[in-house]
């Protein structure tokens, strides 16, 4: 074996430790902690904050098209946060800005991460995975309050394990009912308690005026939402996006989709 034959083995060996170095730094000194997929959770299909401790949160975040639940979270300043990430429809990507949170949202799996959050402040969420014509609108934001502020969104540590209660005012929507919405990909974009999304609220649009993009005006009766179903480009409501595409379903779900949004006041 020459000297160039060493030299270059001993550069070798060199780098692998200095690659298993940075590794130990990045887990120890900066307290990175590396994502993984979760084989012992069954995937959910609701957002849940639940509070584990002082200053311990566990956020079960699910990506859909083409949204975050939940879509807003706010903790205090120095909260340690499990996230566990699942899809209800394709896949999605998953990064919180100016961290090193980057995941993907994939049907089926639950994707995990731990973050500690040590500076207030707004850490957007964005999907950086193409998922559909209104990828460019998923977004999220958590925001990190100073240690005075309350916490939104979160459960009880009495409640550890209970979903978040409705907002008051959110229609009551049976289960057969919101596992259609869901599964439609309907409250990706539409909310049922009012707050504005990609698309209107569905909170007692029945029977409503709207304004469409042209200035025309059309009232929301049976027939516009079967149309709206059917051909989503149709008629836009002014202010919104052109982003919705049609989705596969029968003609009995067509039907039962039209009856549930006549019903949600």
């Amino acid at each position: 074996m020459d000297r160039s034959e060493k030299m270059a083995i001993w550069f070798a060996v060199l780098l692998m430790v200095s690659f298993a170095g940075a590794l130990v730094y990045a887990f120890f000194g900066l307290n990175i902690r590396f994502p993984g997929c979760v084989t012992d959770r069954t995937p959910f299909t609701k957002g849940k904050v639940i509070q584990r401790g002082v200053g311990e949160y566990e956020v079960q975040y699910v990506a859909k098209m083409w949204a975050f639940e939940p879509a807003e979270l706010e903790i205090p300043v120095g909260s340690k946060v499990d996230i566990y990430l699942s899809s209800i429809d394709v896949n999605h990507g998953f990064q919180i800005k100016f961290t090193n949170v980057n995941l993907m949202a994939v049907p089926g799996a639950v994707n995990y991460a731990q973050i500690t959050f040590d500076k207030p402040g707004d850490y957007p969420l964005v999907c950086h995975e193409y998922c559909g014509a209104g990828h460019q609108n998923m977004m999220g934001m958590i925001r990190v309050k100073p240690r005075e502020s309350s916490l939104s969104g979160a459960v009880p540590e009495s409640d550890i394990g209970i979903e978040q209660p409705k907002a008051e005012g959110q229609p009551a929507v049976s289960e057969a009912s919101m596992a259609l919405l869901n599964a439609k990909g309907c409250t990706a974009c539409h909310s049922l308690d009012g707050t504005r999304m990609v698309g209107p609220s569905l909170k007692g649009v029945f029977g409503r005026e709207e304004e469409l993009e042209d200035g025309s005006k059309v009232t929301v009766d049976e027939a516009y939402i079967l149309e709206s179903i059917k051909n989503p480009m149709a008629k836009i409501v002014k202010g919104y996006p052109k982003v919705m595409v049609p989705m596969p379903m029968t003609e009995q779900e067509i039907k039962q989709l039209v009856e549930i949004v006549k019903g949600i006041r």
